[in-house]
């Protein structure tokens, strides 16, 4: 439901007002305690607008919001049932992360040895998946993480 939420900031705010108003929480704290579940869902849709929305809330910059959840974002593009809809997202996130730098270089690699350490945690968690298929994508892809690093 949140990642559905998250997804509707331009089209429908009022749902956030009137969850917010529902659950007596401002919406700048529910989001806050959300991020976790809706960065990844918008990084992987490459969903500039409401990263930008989301971003204004909590007086942030989207690339600064990657970086706190890096690692909760690329387990979750790894995991992505589509190689092109993975290499979308990573180009994505590069592009968002070069804009903040001016559009310095910035390669995957850097970005994924920044926070290998979470990031594998991610992914060994993810290998008890209930469905085989991701399990054995994410026993490959640790592999070719182990191998790169």
């Amino acid at each position: 439901m949140v990642p559905f939420l998250a997804a509707r900031l331009c089209t429908h705010p009022s749902f956030l007002t009137e969850l917010c108003r529902f659950l007596s929480i401002s919406p700048a704290d529910f989001l806050t305690l959300t991020l976790s579940r809706t960065l990844p869902y918008l990084f992987a849709n490459c969903d500039s607008k409401a990263l930008g929305e989301i971003a204004k809330e909590l007086s942030r910059k989207p690339s600064s919001l990657f970086l706190k959840y890096s690692h909760d974002i690329l387990a979750y593009v790894f995991l992505l049932s589509s190689d092109d809809q993975m290499k979308r997202a990573i180009a994505f996130i590069l592009k968002v992360l070069r804009e903040a730098a001016d559009n310095g270089t910035i390669a995957i690699h850097s970005v994924v040895t920044s926070c290998v350490v979470p990031l594998l945690a991610e992914l060994v968690v993810a290998m008890g998946d209930e469905d085989p298929e991701k399990a054995k994508k994410v026993s490959t892809l640790l592999v070719s993480v182990v191998i790169i690093e």
